[in-house]
């Protein structure tokens, strides 16, 4: 089963997309909080790191502040050697997207 995010307006599904499974998002959680947090969950990503991987949604607020810490967890893993198994890449597009590269 996949983790799929998605934006509405209201009732109406605006934009979606599929970003891998479950297993994938936790791993990426997990290295997130070894390498970026020091073990400690959350510390620096409240938003991404402490939001529920099932049903659930971020506020419009919300999502201004993961935007944020995605751009910087990007960030962070870009200057760091290739010796996760995650890479981070910006793409650019009609809308800003980070996209996580698994690399197992």
């Amino acid at each position: 089963m996949g983790l799929y995010l998605c934006v509405f307006d209201g009732d109406d599904e605006i934009e979606g997309v599929e970003v891998g499974s479950y297993e994938d998002f936790g791993t990426f959680r997990d290295t997130v909080r070894d390498s970026l947090e020091h073990g400690d969950s959350g510390s620096r990503f409240p938003v991404l790191m402490k939001h529920s991987d099932c049903d659930g949604m971020w506020t419009p607020r919300e999502a201004e502040a993961l935007h944020a810490e995605l751009t910087l967890i990007a960030q962070e893993f870009a200057s760091r050697p290739c010796s996760s198994r995650w890479r981070l890449e910006e793409v650019c597009g009609p809308h800003d997207r980070i996209v996580a590269s698994n690399l197992a």
